[in-house]
C-alpha cells in the first residue's frame, strides 16, 4: 500500500502548497518510511517558495525534516541562510536546538556567519533551554567546527548546574563537543566526571569508548576523579559483545585511555587478538588500521612485560609507509618546519647532522632528530651518499623556497600577551585517508621497539634530541595543554632516551617574522640548554 501511496503524493505535490508539503513529509517520518524523491520535490519547492507568506515555524519544519531525512541541497542551503537570519530574534529555545539538530544530522554546512548568528542566539537563551536543545547547539559546534567563545564561556557555568541530573548521552555528547572542539574546562569536565560513575553501567558501548576518548583527548588527568576511568573501563568491559559489530568502539574506548596511560590487559587483549583485528581491517566502512597501529605500538612501548597478541608486522609496514606518504606531502612541506630544519642545518653544521623523519611513525608526526656527544658536539645521522639520494628524491616533489617574505606572509597571525596563544580559531581538520600502493620506503624507520623487540638503549653519554615544531592543533583551545595524542607521544619519546625539544608554535611563528639571528639565537638556547 505505501508504495502506491508515496508515488500518488510524488505526482500531487507541485499542487501542494508548503505546509501541505511540510506536514506529508513529517507524516513519512512519523510512519519511518524513506522517501528520498519526495523530500527530492519538497527542497526543489522550497527553493521558490514566497517565504514572505511564511514565518518561523515552516523554517523550523523543512529543517527538522532535512535532519530526519539525512539530506539536504547546496541550493537550499543557499535560501536558508537569509531566511535564518531574518526569524533569528523570534526563534524559541527550542526553535533554535530543532534547526540546530536538523543541520548536523544533514550535515548541512551554512556559512560560518549564518552558524555563528545562531549559535549567538542560543547564547541569548541558554538558561530556557533543555538539556536536550543545548546539546543540539554543540553538536553544530562539532560538525561546523567552529569555537564560539561566548558559548563555549557560557556551558562552561551552565553545565556543571545541570550536570547532576543529565542522562548518558547528553554527558557523552557535551565531553564529545569538548574534545572536538579541544576545549578544556577543568571545572566542567569534573562535574561531568562526578555524574558518570554513577551512569557508567547504563552506557552503551558507544557512549562509553567516546567518554573515554574524549577526557583523554583533552588531557584530564585521573587524579581529579579517581573513579572516572576505572567506572567506564567496567562499562566496556559488560558491553564487550557489542564490540562483534562496533569494533572501532573497543579502539577508540582503549587510545583514550592509552592518552591517559592506562591500559587495562584484558581489553587489549581482546582489541589484538587475531579475530578483532580481522574484524577491524575487514571493515568495508571503517578506516581502523591506523588506529590499531597506534594501539599496537604503544602496548609494544608502554606494556614492556606483555605477553598477550600483537598486530602482524605488514599492517605496521603498511600504515607507516601510508602516514610518511602523508607527513611528506603536508608536514613536512610546512614553512615553520622547514624553516627549522635548514637553521637547525646551518647551527650544526651541515644537512648529515639533522634527520627529519617519524621516530614513532604510530603518532602520526615527524621529528627533527638531533645527537650530541658527551661535550655538545653534533654527531653526523646520515653519509654523503644518503644525503645525495635524499636530495634526488626531494628534487620530484614540489620544491617550497623560503624566504622571509614568504614566513610573513605565512604567519600573518595576532597573538593575545596573556594567553600566549593566537587569536584565530585552531582549524580542527582531520588528516585524508591516504592510500598507497608503493612498497615500504626505505626511508622510513620502524623505531625499535615498536614490533616487540627490546627498547634500545643511548649511547653512553650520547643525547639522543627529538625537536617538535608544534602548531595549535595540537594543544587545546587558548591553552598550553598538549592534547592526548601529542601528550602520549613525548611520554614514549622520554621512554625511548630522547630529550624533547619544543619549539612552541605561540614562540617560533612570532620568530618567523624576525629575523635569521634572532631564530638562530633561539634554536641555540633550546638545543643546548642543558649542556650550559
Amino acid at each position: 500500500m505505501m508504495g502506491p501511496l508515496e508515488a500518488e503524493l510524488g505526482r500531487r505535490a507541485d499542487a501542494m502548497d508548503p505546509r501541505q508539503l511540510l506536514m506529508v513529509a513529517d507524516l513519512w517520518r512519523c510512519l519511518r518510511r524513506v522517501v528520498p524523491k519526495f523530500l527530492e520535490r519538497l527542497y526543489c519547492s522550497a527553493e521558490g517558495w514566497r517565504w514572505s507568506n511564511l514565518g518561523p515555524a515552516e523554517l523550523v519544519q523543512l529543517v527538522y525534516v532535512m535532519g530526519e531525512g539525512r539530506t539536504s541541497t547546496p541550493s537550499l542551503l543557499l535560501v536558508l541562510g537569509p531566511q535564518l537570519l531574518r526569524h533569528l530574534n523570534q526563534l524559541t529555545p527550542e526553535e533554535v536546538g530543532v534547526l540546530c539538530l536538523g543541520l548536523f544530522k544533514s550535515q548541512s554546512s551554512l556559512s560560518l556567519h549564518d552558524v555563528t548568528q545562531l549559535v549567538g542566539r542560543a547564547c541569548a537563551v541558554l538558561p530556557q533551554m533543555s538539556d536536550y536543545g543545548l546539546v543540539n547547539v554543540l553538536k553544530l559546534l562539532r560538525f561546523s567546527h567552529l569555537d564560539h567563545q561566548r558559548f563555549l564561556k557560557a556551558i562552561g557555568k551552565e553545565v556543571p548546574k545541570r550536570a547532576p541530573h543529565m542522562g548518558v548521552q547528553g554527558l557523552m555528547h557535551v565531553a564529545l563537543a569538548c574534545s572536538a572542539l579541544h576545549f578544556r574546562d577543568d571545572g566542567l569536565l569534573r562535574a561531568l566526571a562526578d555524574r558518570l560513575p554513577a551512569l557508567a553501567l547504563q552506557c552503551r558501548s558507544k557512549d562509553a569508548a567516546k567518554l573515554l576518548w574524549a577526557f583523554g583527548t583533552v588531557g584530564f588527568p585521573s587524579s581529579q576523579a579517581p573513579r572516572l576511568y576505572p567506572s567506564l573501563e567496567e562499562a566496556m568491559r559488560e558491553r564487550a559483545d557489542e564490540f562483534r559489530r562496533y569494533p572501532e568502539h573497543l579502539l577508540t574506548g582503549l587510545l583514550g585511555l592509552a592518552f591517559a596511560g592506562i591500559f587495562p590487559r584484558d581489553l587489549l587483549a581482546l582489541a589484538l587478538s587475531p579475530e578483532s583485528v580481522e574484524l577491524a581491517v575487514s571493515s568495508p566502512h571503517l578506516e581502523l588500521k591506523k588506529d590499531l597501529f597506534t594501539l599496537d605500538a604503544t602496548v609494544g612501548l608502554e606494556v614492556p612485560d606483555w605477553a598477550g597478541p600483537r598486530v602482524q608486522e605488514g599492517l605496521a609496514q603498511e600504515v607507516t609507509a601510508q602516514l610518511w606518504s602523508f607527513v611528506q606531502q603536508d608536514v613536512c612541506v610546512k614553512p615553520s618546519v622547514l624553516e627549522a630544519e635548514a637553521l637547525l642545518q646551518s647551527l650544526l653544521g651541515g644537512a648529515r647532522f639533522v634527520r627529519k623523519h617519524m621516530i614513532l611513525p604510530h603518532t602520526r608526526s615527524i621529528d627533527l632528530e638531533v645527537h650530541l656527544d658527551p661535550s655538545g658536539d653534533p654527531i653526523p645521522l646520515c653519509s654523503e651518499d644518503n644525503l645525495q639520494g635524499q636530495a634526488e628524491s626531494a628534487t620530484k616533489r614540489s620544491h617550497l623556497a623560503i624566504t622571509e617574505d614568504l614566513l610573513a606572509q605565512l604567519t600573518k597571525i595576532t597573538v593575545d600577551p596573556s594567553t600566549k596563544q593566537p587569536d584565530s580559531p585552531p582549524a580542527h581538520s582531520t588528516p585524508p585517508t591516504i592510500t598507497s600502493d608503493e612498497p615500504f620506503p626505505s626511508e622510513v624507520n620502524l623505531t625499535e621497539g615498536l614490533l616487540g623487540s627490546p627498547l634500545p638503549q643511548p649511547t653512553e653519554g650520547v643525547q639522543r634530541l627529538a625537536v617538535q615544531v608544534t602548531n595549535r592543533n595540537q594543544f587545546c583551545y587558548h591553552s598550553n595543554h598538549m592534547l592526548g595524542l601529542h601528550t602520549l607521544k613525548r611520554r614514549q619519546l622520554a621512554l625511548l632516551g630522547y630529550r624533547v625539544v619544543e619549539l612552541y608554535y605561540w614562540e617560533w611563528f612570532r620568530l618567523l617574522k624576525r629575523s635569521r639571528s634572532e631564530r638562530l639565537t633561539y634554536l641555540h638556547s633550546k638545543i643546548f640548554e642543558d649542556l650550559d
